[in-house]
């Protein structure tokens, strides 16, 4: 673990570079974000930003040739952005209690946007899902699949809040670690 941080942290090429190969796979677009929290922990927010607009034109590149420009936009605006600023904040204050702090900020501020928006977070999951299963606007959805992709959409935007602190706080350690 430690060569590949050493290997990230070389030059702010090899930073950009494992950040884009990381934030094309869905798979591990949580270590572009460690990376990003890396890089700005360790070599400071101007090098961080430079990470956090590469991992942001991916995510939005991505999800626009999928048709989801809104999503792409807010993952960056949810993910990437919450962690560089975190990081920023970790690298200066140098207390973690004052970066949950933060993130927890950060969360409700969210939340209570997306509670003013109404109903977008779970129609905005069923979307996600029923693309990931495999139905588009061509496609009818058979009925009990209706009922079970609402069910785990609803669910998701319920969880979403805590989910999202999770995430930005085991990337914050992973990063420090």
């Amino acid at each position: 673990m430690e060569r590949l941080a050493q290997f990230i942290l070389k030059t702010p090429l090899h930073s950009v570079l494992v950040a884009l190969f990381c934030a094309f796979f869905p798979g591990l677009f949580l270590f572009a974000l460690i990376i990003l929290a890396l890089v700005t922990l360790r070599k400071g927010p101007m090098a961080g930003l430079m990470v956090a607009v590469v991992i942001s034109a991916v995510a939005i590149g991505t999800y626009s040739y999928q048709g989801f420009l809104g999503v792409g936009i807010a993952s960056a605006l949810i993910e990437v952005v919450p962690i560089w600023l975190l990081s920023v904040i970790l690298r200066s204050t140098i207390s973690l209690q004052q970066t949950v702090l933060a993130s927890a900020t950060i969360v409700a501020a969210f939340g209570a946007v997306l509670m003013l928006m109404g109903d977008w977070k779970a129609q905005t999951f069923y979307t996600l899902l029923s693309c990931q299963a495999g139905y588009t606007g061509e496609t009818p959805i058979p009925e009990s699949v209706q009922t079970t992709l609402t069910s785990v959409a609803n669910y998701l935007a319920f969880m979403w809040p805590a989910l999202t602190f999770v995430r930005y706080q085991v990337v914050i350690l992973f990063a420090r670690w």
